[in-house]
C-alpha cells in the first residue's frame, strides 16, 4: 500500500493516489502534521486519486489515512512531503 502525492504544475496543488479504491462509494482522507498536530480532511468519490490544495509556499509533511465511508475500511495510509 502507498499513498502518494504528486506537485501539480509548480503550484500549491497536489494530486493524492491512493490504493485499495473500489471505483465506487465514497472516502474521507485523514490528514495529520506531525509537527503540529493540525488536523485537515477531504471527502469524495473513491477513485484512487483526489487533489488537494496548501497554502502557498507551505513546506512539510502530513500522515494520510484514506478510509471507505461504506464500511470505515482503511484502504490506504502513509506520508506525503508538501513543498
Amino acid at each position: 500500500m502507498a499513498v502518494e502525492a504528486t506537485k501539480v504544475a509548480n503550484r500549491d496543488l497536489y494530486d493524492v493516489t491512493y490504493d485499495g479504491s473500489s471505483g465506487s462509494g465514497t472516502i474521507t482522507a485523514r490528514f495529520e502534521n506531525p509537527d503540529s498536530g493540525d488536523i485537515s480532511s477531504y471527502a469524495g468519490k473513491d477513485d484512487g486519486n483526489f487533489v488537494v490544495t496548501v497554502a502557498t509556499g507551505y513546506t512539510g509533511t502530513a500522515e494520510v489515512t484514506v478510509t471507505s465511508d461504506e464500511n470505515g475500511e482503511e484502504l490506504d495510509s502513509g506520508t506525503i512531503t508538501f513543498g
